[in-house]
């Protein structure tokens, strides 16, 4: 989907962005090469991939990127006391008896060395 937003005389972004879909119900032939004035096209981003021990601050800010509007994100690495508060609950958490806890991904798992289980399948 083709977005577009609403930007002051210095290009800075008003409001929220807007379909084109919505947007052709008050300009027909509207296109993102033929964008009224004081709209630019906005580039929707998807909600960023996170680690086990990181953290998307805010809900993600409009700003440029190579000279584009779009949704900007802030990833940063959880705090020692955040990182320690996860690992309790997730160890806290119920688990199939006999699965370990992996430290790298902040969860439980199954012991992959037993018969009948990945990679051996034999038992």
């Amino acid at each position: 989907m083709e977005y577009a937003i609403n930007v002051t005389a210095a290009g800075e972004p008003i409001g929220f962005p807007m379909s084109l879909e919505n947007l052709r119900y008050l300009y027909p032939d509207i296109s993102l090469d033929a964008l009224p004035p004081g709209m630019e096209p906005f580039v929707h981003v998807s909600w960023p991939q996170v680690g086990p021990y990181e953290v998307v601050e805010g809900e993600g800010e409009i700003g440029r990127v190579d000279g584009v509007l779009q949704e900007v994100f802030t990833v940063r690495p959880m705090t020692d006391e955040e990182k320690a508060e996860k690992i309790a609950l997730a160890l806290a958490a119920p688990h199939p008896d006999g699965w370990v806890f992996d430290y790298d991904k902040c969860g439980w798992r199954p012991v992959l060395d037993q018969p009948g289980s990945e990679p051996d399948v034999i038992g």
